[in-house]
């Protein structure tokens, strides 16, 4: 049973690592700022303050 698990668990991490390959190029580096937070606002948000 192990063994049936681990082939799976192969399968699954190539699939993983292929989708990531994938999606790779489509990725926005400046999504996120240093702090975490999104670098740019997003159109049509407001900040609110209470």
């Amino acid at each position: 049973m192990n063994q049936h698990n681990g082939w799976l668990l192969e399968g699954q991490i190539e699939r993983n690592q292929q989708a990531l390959e994938m999606l790779k190029p489509h990725q926005e580096p400046t999504l996120y700022g240093a702090n975490g937070q999104t670098s740019t606002p997003h159109r049509g948000s407001k900040k609110i303050s209470i």
